[in-house]
């Protein structure tokens, strides 16, 4: 934010004792507790104006506001800085997701609470629990991207598509569609992490020019899955193992498939089999 080289910052308000305590804590408490998924509500960020070492800035301050880019955002209730670039670090590193709140079994509840008298209650909440599990999996919050494309050819759709995966998006599809007037289009679909939304909406704004992206939240039951690599008579090969409802499942990437079926000059359908039959009696 200062527009100099990293050697020239200096700390202010952040070098302070207490943003060490703020920062050190609260990753020493995340570890502690174990937590490997970490939600968190749209932050609250205020309103109005803020004293600070670089005089009086708006809410939020710079460095915060650059630290929430592609993070939900509110006002709050309250015309005063609610979250500070210390916090809205924290939250950049730590929180896995954004929105409401996560499907769970509940154990147990933390509280702490600010001095500063606030408007709306100066309280944090921690809930710690497991994901819910269904008999098919866990459950989670994923947020959907979709626009209408009637513009583009089916080579530069492909190419905005493999453009989001590579930017991160878990999953990208096309559904052929009719729009008004009759014509032939696609609707181009995004799934991705709600806090990689922003984001990946400007990626498709950006890749197909389309003039809209819509967003919304849905939820997801995912199946208890890992990842193999087994030797097989064609060769190496990863391969996807999963089990939902006491069925165990092995499927090979596809990738390795048409790397294999190329070196060994076989249809790729042959190869998969082979792959699938290899790696069920190995037993693996």
């Amino acid at each position: 934010m200062h527009g100099v080289a990293i050697d020239e910052v200096h700390f202010h308000e952040i070098g302070a004792a207490d943003t060490i305590v703020d920062i050190v804590g609260t990753a020493q408490g995340l570890a502690s507790l174990g937590i490997e998924q970490l939600s968190c509500s749209p932050v609250a960020v205020g309103s109005g104006t803020v004293k600070t070492a670089h005089g009086t800035l708006p809410i939020p301050a710079p460095a915060t506001a650059q630290l929430l880019r592609g993070i939900p955002i509110t006002a709050g209730e309250d015309e005063s800085e609610l979250t500070t670039p210390t916090g809205a670090c924290l939250v950049r590193a730590f929180a896995t997701s954004f929105g409401s709140l996560s499907s769970m079994t509940l154990d147990t509840i933390g509280r702490g609470a600010g001095t500063r008298e606030t408007s709306m209650p100066n309280v944090a909440t921690l809930l710690l629990g497991d994901n819910a599990p269904t008999e098919q999996g866990t459950g989670e919050v994923v947020a959907v991207l979709e626009s209408n494309i009637d513009h583009l050819t089916p080579e530069q759709l492909a190419y905005c598509s493999q453009e989001l995966l590579r930017q991160g998006a878990l999953d990208v599809w096309q559904t052929p569609i009719v729009m008004k007037k009759g014509r032939s289009a696609v609707a181009l679909s995004v799934m991705t992490e709600p806090a990689d939304a922003s984001r990946m909406a400007s990626v498709m704004l950006r890749e197909t020019g389309t003039l809209g992206v819509r967003m919304g939240e849905t939820r997801r039951i995912i199946a208890p899955r890992q990842s193999i690599r087994l030797e097989t008579s064609l060769g190496e090969a990863r391969f996807k193992v999963s089990e939902t409802g006491g069925v165990r499942r092995l499927r090979p990437e596809h990738d390795d498939c048409a790397i294999l079926a190329s070196r060994h000059n076989l249809p790729i359908d042959v190869v998969a089999a082979t792959l699938s039959r290899e790696a069920a009696e190995s037993g693996r």
